[in-house]
């Protein structure tokens, strides 16, 4: 909740007229000086004495506006302070219902989850399409899901009957551009880690790869020999490769590799529901592999003639949830991020911009709806609602949108909405203190000056020559 007292308005219409009067008063100062020093002794000990007078005027302007500078840099620090405790202590009661696909991980939230949070608050329900069904028959305030898209549409039918918002994160195909003039031992390897790690079943895997013919061969070599060096001569048997997760989506990803010779892997074990680390070389655009998520240990590369071709390449195709670009020209990376639309951008790395709770993460398209992550989360599972509280006092600024409405009050109200006086910008707030600052730095200055020269006789300007 974000809430702003209308008491607050008056310190920068405060602070500013305080720090003009300072100015000015300074300004008055130094003429009187400049007097002073070419009159007579008489006229000199008058000016000073209005000096004085008006040094301590400068003085409590200054003391006003100083206090006004620190009342408001409280303010706002008690408002950030306040926003930053509820942040931490604003919490929400929710349903978890892992997927029934991940049996294993399932069972150990129905397990762990009580130890630790009250049943009564985030109970866990575990089961198939039916326990989905009938918990999307209920009303929510939120609906957090993440899986295939054509899920997620059955999950936003259902979350419209009660016009309950919804954050979907549904995948995609994430496009993996490798420019030429790259450094291809580097790009390969990151690539090679983002694609198999899990088995290749992670959301924003790099789906297939774009890059020119001129250098496919290269970047297989690259491949393989990550490959290599991650997971030996036999993947088969490193215990840092996983395996598909259910018989059901081995098969659709052994079906979706028919038709074609891979150039490294393709070997596979239904017993085992493993699958190699698999690359095909010169796939098609429009074959069956470029028209679904892989989500798998499958990597295609498709070949095009430079970066134009590859960006049209990736707008042809429905917005995904991440792209990736290794490139070492900073135009050309630009101009890619620039004429592409993605939830996502990592440059010369892969799956990283995850891992940043600073950046908000989520879909566009038919990859996704909103967006979460660190404060990012926050912010979308909360309902920021504003609230005015106003004094009853000081009516007579109100008149003019009261009716009976003339001439005269539309003028001030118009002239209200073209220029208004309440200004809590950050450049407002810093001219504030700079001009505080520089007031203060006039005041000192001239200060000193009063000093030294209340300490001498007048005769003192005759003895040093002043007056001839």
């Amino acid at each position: 909740m974000t809430s702003f007292h209308s008491s607050r308005c008056f310190l920068s219409l405060s602070l500013s007229l305080s720090l003009s009067l300072s100015l000015f008063l300074s300004l008055f100062l130094s003429v009187s000086l400049c007097l002073s020093l070419c009159l007579s002794p008489f006229s000199l000990s008058l000016s000073l004495s209005l000096s004085l007078s008006l040094s301590l005027s400068l003085s409590l302007s200054l003391s006003l506006s100083l206090f006004l500078s620190l009342s408001l840099s409280l303010s706002l620090s008690l408002s950030l302070s306040l926003s930053l405790s509820l942040s931490l202590s604003v919490g929400n009661a929710a349903v978890v219902k892992p997927s029934e696909l991940s049996e294993c991980s399932s069972l150990l939230l129905r397990a762990l989850l009580p130890r630790y949070l009250d049943q009564d608050l985030y109970p866990v329900v575990t089961g198939g399409v039916s326990e989905t069904q009938e918990l999307l028959k209920q009303r929510f305030d939120h609906v957090f899901y993440t899986g295939s898209g054509s899920v997620g549409r059955l999950v936003m039918e259902a979350a419209s009957r009660h016009l309950t918002p919804v954050t979907l994160e549904l995948g995609g195909k994430s496009p993996c551009y490798i420019d030429k003039d790259c450094d291809l031992r580097v790009a390969c390897r990151r690539i090679t880690w983002g694609k198999f790690t899990n088995c290749g079943q992670t959301c924003i895997a790099p789906d297939y790869i774009l890059c020119e013919a001129s250098i496919q061969g290269k970047v297989v070599d690259g491949i393989r020999q990550t490959l290599l060096e991650f997971y030996g001569a036999d993947p088969k048997c490193s215990a840092d490769y996983g395996r598909i997760i259910n018989p059901r989506h081995f098969n659709r990803v052994m079906n979706l590799m028919e038709g074609y010779t891979a150039v490294l892997g393709g070997q596979s074990d239904a017993s085992q529901r493993y699958i190699a680390p698999t690359v095909l070389k010169d796939v098609p655009p429009h074959s069956r592999m470029m028209q679904e998520e892989i989500f798998g240990p499958v990597l295609p590369i498709v070949t095009v003639s430079d970066m134009d071709e590859a960006i049209r390449f990736v707008n042809e195709r429905e917005k995904p949830l991440a792209l990736y670009i290794f490139c070492s020209d900073k135009l050309a990376v630009k101009k890619m991020i620039e004429e592409t639309t993605s939830g996502g951008v990592t440059v010369n790395d892969v799956m990283m911009h995850y891992t940043l709770s600073s950046l908000p993460f989520g879909g566009v398209g038919q990859s996704g709806m909103g967006s979460y992550h660190g404060k990012h989360t926050f912010d979308r599972l909360s309902h920021m609602r504003a609230c005015l509280v106003r004094s009853l006092g000081m009516e007579s600024f109100n008149l003019a949108r009261y009716p009976p409405q003339d001439r005269q009050r539309a003028r001030r109200v118009r002239m209200a909405l073209r220029s208004p006086m309440i200004d809590f910008s950050k450049r407002t707030f810093v001219w504030a203190v700079a001009a505080s600052v520089v007031a203060f730095g006039l005041f000192v200055t001239l200060l000193v000056i009063l000093l030294i020269a209340s300490g001498l006789n007048c005769t003192c300007w005759y003895w040093q020559g002043f007056y001839n």
